[in-house]
């Protein structure tokens, strides 16, 4: 009995040592899945992360620092636009912006010309350039406009960045494919999301230098002289009069001037008509005149009446 009851004890322990030595070999393979599965995803949980811990400060960042783009318009008055220009240029210059475009108009007797520059400004030198502006001339029609595109740009930087994961992963694809066809579609896939890439890239990057340096569009212009009403004595009267007697001549005088080559073409075309017109003329007359001496004296004879044959009676 002690012999059986021995067996039955060895053969208990034997049969769990057997159950534990399984479990455990079971719990290993577990570990090892996971570890694996962990290892592969390490990269992707990694970047999220690095994406999730770097978001809310680039949130609070874009929150505290607004993305707006400031464009303006305004007319300078100043005695001698075509010389005030070049001093605009030198003002944009020394607050640390650019001169985009530049037309002139020169002076000339009738007008002192005009100018129109396009500056780019930073945008926290915009109204210190307009204060120096004022000091150039008399600014009018001032037109400030600012857009806010502080969503766009936050919408932008998370496509970058979004797109930025995935251009590794597809280039991290490609340096583990084994077969020609496979590595054609994944050159193809990442061609594609690079040239999306560069596309938001250069789009944000135009917001960017929008918002650094504002857009002003500076007008030059000589101030309106104003003509006075009416003379206002008898010898203003008399200047004005002889003033628009002056004009008037001188009108005449253009209009002469413009009209003497038709008027001497149309002499030379008149002289030949008139020629022909007179000798016509005298032509019809010479033979009218001929016409009536010759015939006039018969016509009297036979109308006049006959003598008698004879003596007068009674002689």
């Amino acid at each position: 009995m002690r012999l059986v009851g021995l067996l039955a004890t060895v053969a208990v322990l034997t049969a769990g040592c057997s159950a534990e030595s399984g479990s455990s070999s079971q719990a290993d393979g577990a570990v090892g899945t996971v570890v694996q599965d962990s290892a592969a995803q390490a990269p992707e949980e990694a970047a999220a992360q690095d994406a999730g811990a770097a978001d809310p400060a680039a949130l609070s960042a874009t929150a505290t620092d607004r993305q707006v783009i400031t464009t303006g318009d305004l007319t300078l008055v100043t005695d001698r636009p075509a010389t005030t220009v070049t001093e605009v240029v030198s003002l944009v210059e020394r607050v640390g912006g650019r001169v985009d475009s530049r037309t002139e108009t020169a002076a000339t007797q009738d007008s002192p010309g005009s100018a129109l520059v396009t500056a780019r400004v930073p945008s926290d030198q915009v109204t210190a350039t307009i204060d120096g502006l004022r000091e150039l001339g008399t600014v009018s029609n001032l037109t400030l406009d600012a857009q806010d595109v502080t969503a766009t740009a936050q919408d932008l930087d998370a496509r970058i960045a979004a797109q930025r994961i995935s251009v590794a992963r597809m280039e991290d694809v490609l340096s583990r494919v084994t077969t020609t066809s496979d590595l054609v579609a994944v050159e193809d896939a990442l061609r594609q999301r690079q040239s999306d890439l560069e596309a938001m890239v250069a789009e944000r990057d135009r917001i960017a230098d929008q918002v650094a340096l504002s857009t002003l569009s500076i007008r030059l212009t000589a101030p309106s002289v104003v003509e006075p009403a009416g003379p206002g004595s008898f010898g203003t009267a008399v200047v004005a009069g002889w003033r628009s007697l002056v004009g008037a001549l001188g009108s005449f005088a253009l209009v002469l001037g413009v009209m003497l080559p038709w008027l001497v073409f149309l002499a030379l075309l008149a002289t030949p008509l008139v020629l022909l017109a007179r000798q016509r003329r005298r032509r019809t007359l010479v033979a009218a005149a001929s016409g009536a001496q010759d015939p006039a004296a018969p016509s009297s004879l036979a109308g006049a009446p006959s003598a008698p044959p004879y003596g007068p009676i009674g002689g």
